[in-house]
């Protein structure tokens, strides 16, 4: 299991983890837990500069329904076309 910061990793917006089991290119599964709208000065890591491009995201995890953790998700959808999304429940 390998997990990287693509956001809020220093600073309180922009919510963005990739876990991945597995983490050889050729069997990877790769989960996104959050991708949230970064705002002030927080950095937002452009897409292109994802170690997974979106294409290869099975599955967005989202913890909870606030813009800094779910603001990025139509460009991912976009992205991406379609990746299973698995919401948690409250």
């Amino acid at each position: 299991m390998k997990i990287t910061h693509l956001g809020a990793k220093n600073c309180v917006t922009g919510s963005c983890h990739l876990l991945q089991a597995n983490p050889e290119p050729s069997n990877s599964i790769n989960i996104l837990v959050d991708c949230g709208k970064s705002y002030g000065h927080d950095p937002e890591l452009a897409f292109d500069q994802f170690p997974v491009q979106p294409d290869k995201i099975d599955y967005l995890f989202l913890t909870h329904a606030h813009i800094d953790h779910i603001g990025r998700v139509p460009d991912i959808i976009r992205a991406r076309s379609f990746v299973p999304m698995l919401p948690k429940h409250c």
